[in-house]
């Protein structure tokens, strides 16, 4: 049983003559990454508030005079008018095949990125291409 374990002994003593500091290195780098991603992880959930807010798009439009809360009838509204169908309906009842606004000199479609990011208050809407050009504005986004 000795000579075993001297044999074993001396094949574990080459073992890290050869390959030693090979292994120390590649040890210690990867316990410093699993350590890293450890506080990383745990600074995370520290800082982490526990609420998680999802926001829906307003699908039906809400009436602000039957609403009791304006501001929820005026984000409805808003979030409407921003629906990505190439015929929208303003707040005046018009249709509203091009869109455009009042900052700007270029028209686009309702479902245009653009489009969407344009203000309720800055709003201009058209019926037709040749509205929009008589009243002096080009096309923007015109899918």
């Amino acid at each position: 049983m000795s000579t075993f374990f001297l044999l074993q002994t001396k094949k574990i003593r080459t073992f890290w003559k050869q390959y030693g500091r090979i292994t120390v290195m590649s040890l210690s780098f990867i316990l410093t990454a699993v350590f890293s991603f450890e506080l990383g992880y745990a600074r995370a959930i520290s800082k982490d508030k526990g609420v998680l807010i999802i926001k829906k798009p307003v699908t039906e439009m809400i009436d602000p005079t039957s609403s009791s809360n304006t501001e929820v009838a005026e984000v409805a509204i808003s979030k409407n008018i921003a629906e990505t169908s190439k015929k929208e309906v303003n707040t005046m009842g018009t249709e509203c095949v091009f869109v455009g606004s009042k900052n700007s000199n270029k028209y686009h479609l309702p479902s245009c990125q653009w489009a969407k990011r344009i203000k309720l208050e800055n709003r201009v809407c058209f019926s037709n291409k040749e509205e929009a050009e008589k009243r002096g504005y080009v096309p923007g986004c015109i899918q």
